[in-house]
């Protein structure tokens, strides 16, 4: 039997502006998340004075965006609060829009962690690993924020393709995971070459870009929480 094309049921123009919104904020996300990706890959290449300064740069471009996520993010909280789109629904766009938020701080953390420790030898380590190569682990992150981009879009259009990327996400979030471990495992194994300091606030920097995904994650949850409260 076929699946009927199910939309979101909009009532009127503050609530496609609310869309409107969040996707804007969604692409603010991908931007930070792209930056950050950008400059972990400057990190396997050997240190210069130029690379330095594009590194530099590169972290700047994080906290700009981040800065205009939150503009971005108080917008939708305002319009939200003001009374748009169902009220049985008004809690779960915000916890929608509070994880996505999380996507975007832990981005910055991660950026962060970046900026005062001494880790690019180790990445460089990390993305020669022949096991489980870190740029494989930053693409789940990549993908699981641009499927769950790709689930608010659907919104408007069919909410089964909302589900069904929504329930992507969980499963990047799943292969991430072990993904994870596997890292963690590798860089536990160079614990006789690098000192402790340097190790935990490696492992925090693997960890903070885990949290990424799970915020991306959360917020498939609740999208698909939303959409079956309008299908219902």
């Amino acid at each position: 039997m076929r699946i009927p094309k199910l939309s979101f049921p909009l009532i009127g123009r503050k609530e496609r502006t609310i869309l409107r919104l969040l996707n804007e904020y969604m692409d603010l996300i991908i931007e930070v998340i792209d930056e950050l990706g950008s400059l972990i890959s400057l990190l396997k290449e050997e240190s210069t004075h130029e690379l330095s300064r594009i590194i530099r740069t590169k972290i700047e471009m994080i906290s700009i965006r981040e800065a205009f996520a939150d503009e971005t993010n108080l917008k939708l909280l305002v319009a939200i609060c003001e009374g748009a789109f169902f009220s049985d629904l008004r809690e779960d766009f915000l916890d929608f829009i509070k994880n996505v938020d999380d996507i975007a701080d832990f981005a910055k953390k991660s950026s962060q962690i970046l900026v005062r420790t001494q880790l690019n030898w180790i990445i460089r380590r990390l993305y020669e690993s022949s096991d489980i190569p870190l740029d494989a682990f930053l693409n789940k992150i990549t993908k699981s924020v641009k499927s769950l981009k790709e689930a608010l879009q659907e919104v408007e259009r069919n909410v089964e393709h909302t589900i069904a990327k929504a329930i992507e996400v969980k499963e990047i979030e799943e292969e991430a995971d072990d993904a994870k471990w596997k890292l963690l495992e590798i860089v536990f194994s160079y614990r006789s070459e690098i000192d402790t300091l340097t190790l935990i606030e490696l492992k925090d920097f693997l960890l903070t870009l885990d949290e990424i995904i799970d915020a991306a994650a959360r917020s498939s949850e609740a999208l698909i929480k939303i959409v079956t409260k309008v299908r219902a």
